[in-house]
């Protein structure tokens, strides 16, 4: 059988993590999370001891040992440090990132597979209101970059919309599976029942991991403290859950956006088109596609970015992990 990699796309708070963890619940899966920062760290948070395997194991080495073999051979040194695994699934979302990945994925033999869960404009709205991200509007119109972005850098995907999702999961998951060629199976949606290895995510997706009486769930409760990133998350602990947005309290937001992207629909209907539950899309969308000049300055902008990051939290990292010089005795 020929070794997968699936590459799950979306924007922030789309449900990318719990959705990827759902779809590597399997024995012969894998759910690595955001594991392009293992690389290419672009905060400080990535290269800091809070930043573990998602385990819940301390003494873990499995990153360590597949940073160790280089970002060349990152899914080969999955594959081979846990041989029972036969795909393996990337949530990083960053579409530089997925393209580059997926071409050297390809030329190694690889499966490659696409698959993007998306929440409409006023649904990422609310989420960013919740967490008190929305007044500037700069958040908001990552929508429409981000969807355009992906539909110019990736071919041949597929999409799940969000609140499919969490109307009829049992539905839309067997589809994804079938679109994806992996198993589905009853309990396939319950993915904290599997010790996952996962890397980053967002804390209100990452606390479905762990049990409310254990002492990982109270760190990822500790680390939300003084934000608003956990929302709903622990009343709704372990079951996908859909909130209706208040149109009306985001519909000046929404307008100004319109006014600055008159794609909107387009996007809409380009994504709904792509949805995993309809026929090949059959048309094109060639307002959205980005130019080849576009494109390629898309890339430079983001190769700049990870090499400064890598210079600049790789001498960070190194520090962080330096033992304390022991003191002079008297």
């Amino acid at each position: 059988m020929t070794k997968k990699v699936i590459f799950v796309g979306g924007t922030s708070y789309s449900g990318s993590t719990f959705f990827h963890l759902t779809l590597a619940n399997d024995p012969a899966g894998f759910g690595a999370g955001e594991i392009r920062h293992l690389f290419r760290p672009t905060k400080e948070r990535f290269v800091r001891g809070t930043w573990v395997c998602g385990c819940g194991d301390p003494a873990c080495t499995l990153w360590e040992r597949v940073k160790q073999r280089g970002e060349d051979n990152l899914y080969d040194s999955i594959f081979e440090l846990n041989p029972e695994v036969e795909f393996i699934v990337d949530a990083s979302k960053n579409i530089v990132w997925v393209d580059e990945q997926s071409e050297r994925l390809a030329r190694k033999g690889y499966d490659v597979r696409h698959i993007m869960i998306w929440k409409t404009l006023p649904e990422f709205a609310h989420s960013l209101q919740k967490r008190n991200r929305l007044q500037d509007g700069a958040e908001l119109g990552s929508w429409p970059r981000y969807h355009k972005l992906y539909y110019s850098f990736i071919d041949q995907w597929r999409a799940v919309k969000y609140g499919h999702y969490t109307h009829d999961q049992e539905t839309t998951l067997r589809a994804a599976c079938k679109q994806l060629e992996i198993p589905f199976f009853e309990g396939k949606e319950r993915f904290w029942e599997k010790r996952h290895h996962v890397l980053g995510g967002n804390l209100s997706s990452r606390i479905h991991l762990y049990a409310k009486d254990s002492d990982k769930y109270q760190d990822v409760r500790r680390r939300a403290e003084g934000t608003r990133e956990l929302g709903a998350a622990e009343s709704h602990h372990r079951r996908v859950y859909y909130e209706e947005p208040n149109t009306a309290a985001l519909q000046e937001h929404i307008t100004r956006l319109r006014r600055e992207c008159p794609e909107i629909d387009q996007i809409e209907a380009m994504l709904l088109a792509h949805d995993i539950a309809a026929p090949t899309p059959g048309r094109d969308w060639p307002e959205l596609q980005l130019s080849d000049a576009e494109m390629r300055m898309r890339q430079l902008r983001q190769y700049t970015k990870d090499q400064f990051g890598r210079i600049r939290y790789a001498l960070r990292g190194s520090r962080a992990r330096r033992p304390e010089p022991q003191q002079a005795r008297n």
